[in-house]
């Protein structure tokens, strides 16, 4: 067999494998999905959202389980779109492993600013003596912090720039900046 051969070989054998390793997040996302419409709701709530209370219980599978979890269609189709479209370009650079560790990291970043957030909210209401809402049971779910870490490093991968009167303006960079500010405006509300 030539080098050739051997290398086209090597690739290919490589891409099936970040393609499934995109396949099986996209499965396993979908099958959170479709157990929130048969399983238990208080095992679901229990297992598959992130709660302070939960947490502080000792249910720290919930930094990661909660991100399968999703509340609507809307919501998974447009993670798992991205999933696809992204992951796939990242497993083909890095490897399903390199993939699945990016999807983990950003799953359990996200669920620990979320759980941040939730202290934060907590201890605050508490100054205010606002105790209408009981925020440590205010739950987070969402494939979205994972998904956004896989987009937002195939978009710094992907040389993006639009040169406007003599300037380079990297879209990359502005598009990822966007994606932070809107995931910062979403947690001040």
């Amino acid at each position: 067999m030539s080098t050739l051969n051997t290398v086209t070989l090597h690739f290919t054998r490589g891409l099936a494998h970040s393609n499934g390793a995109v396949k099986g997040l996209i499965l396993a996302n979908v099958v959170v999905f479709l157990l929130w419409k048969v399983a238990d709701k208080e095992f679901m709530l229990q297992n598959f959202t992130l709660h302070l209370d939960d947490f502080n219980s000792g249910h720290y599978h919930t930094l990661i389980t909660s991100s399968f979890s999703h509340k609507d269609v809307r919501h998974i189709v447009a993670n798992m779109l991205s999933l696809y479209i992204c992951g796939n370009r990242i497993g083909k650079l890095y490897g399903p492993k390199f993939l699945l560790k990016l999807y983990l990291a950003g799953a359990f970043a996200g669920s620990a600013s979320s759980l941040l957030h939730q202290a934060f909210l907590l201890l605050s209401s508490k100054d205010n003596q606002m105790s209408e809402l009981d925020l440590s049971k205010a739950a987070s779910l969402g494939a979205s912090d994972a998904v956004q870490a896989i987009f937002i490093l195939d978009r710094l991968l992907t040389s993006m720039e639009i040169s406007l009167f003599g300037f380079t303006i990297p879209v990359h960079a502005l598009l990822a900046g966007k994606y932070v500010w809107e995931d910062i405006k979403r947690v001040k509300v």
